[in-house]
């Protein structure tokens, strides 16, 4: 089934369109920032935001000003959470169209061209649920350049998606259609000997997040020369 949102239809649905933004946390997806600066809300007196921008940087300074870790939280739509409340319904906007085919992209972690092409088939998740099980990949090939050195990238139609989450740029995909897809590579980053960005460089302004990431990565990084942030922030 197909439910087009209109404005006029119920105000329950003007008030859940794409261009609300909400921050939510990621282990209690009922607690979010909302206006009072020192404690978390429902959904019912959330913060909403006009722009994708405007939300990023009231988390950052949220998170700041309460002592959480930034990663803790997610950025969603209000169509995000419409979809989550009917998980059996395929819903679409007036200007989406379920057949439309997407372009996605996703990053991968290798030492080599046959490694990464190995494990762009495989469907394991690597401890990814944040936004549900599922094999991730995002609508931003930007975006793909901080999960690996290898980025490839395909096409999908949206209704094959399992979520996607517009605020964020993920597009999660069940196993049984990421098996389906043929990917191609299209970039590979240099992450050899003083490499500035050793995995996830967009967050290299996250010192504490960078470290955690590299903490877990340690040996790939040590084994390809890479810099440690820790390294670094002690020089």
């Amino acid at each position: 089934m197909i439910r087009v949102i209109k404005e006029a239809v119920d105000q329950r649905f003007a008030n859940l369109i794409k261009d609300h933004y909400y921050i939510r946390l990621k282990k209690d997806k009922s607690k979010y920032i909302g206006e009072p600066a020192h404690r978390l809300v429902d959904l019912e007196h959330a913060r909403v935001f006009k722009t994708l921008q405007w939300a990023r940087t009231w988390k950052s300074r949220w998170c700041w000003g309460n002592e959480y870790k930034s990663d803790n939280f997610e950025i969603i739509t209000g169509l995000d959470i419409l979809r989550e409340e009917n998980p059996d319904e395929n819903i679409v906007t007036e200007e989406e169209d379920p057949t439309e085919r997407i372009t996605i992209y996703r990053g991968i972690l290798a030492d080599n061209k046959e490694e990464a092409d190995r494990y762009i088939k495989s469907t394991k998740t690597l401890g990814a649920k944040d936004f549900g099980t599922g094999m991730y990949w995002t609508r931003s090939e930007e975006e793909a350049k901080n999960y690996g050195n290898y980025i490839y990238r395909t096409t999908i139609e949206r209704q094959q998606a399992k979520k996607i989450l517009d605020a964020q740029e993920i597009v999660l995909l069940s196993k049984e259609v990421h098996k389906s897809l043929s990917p191609v590579l299209v970039d590979q980053l240099d992450l050899g000997y003083n490499a500035q960005y050793t995995f996830y460089p967009k967050l290299w302004k996250d010192p504490e997040m960078v470290m955690q990431i590299q903490e877990r990565y340690k040996d790939y990084i040590k084994r390809t020369g890479g810099i440690f942030i820790k390294e670094e922030n002690n020089d």
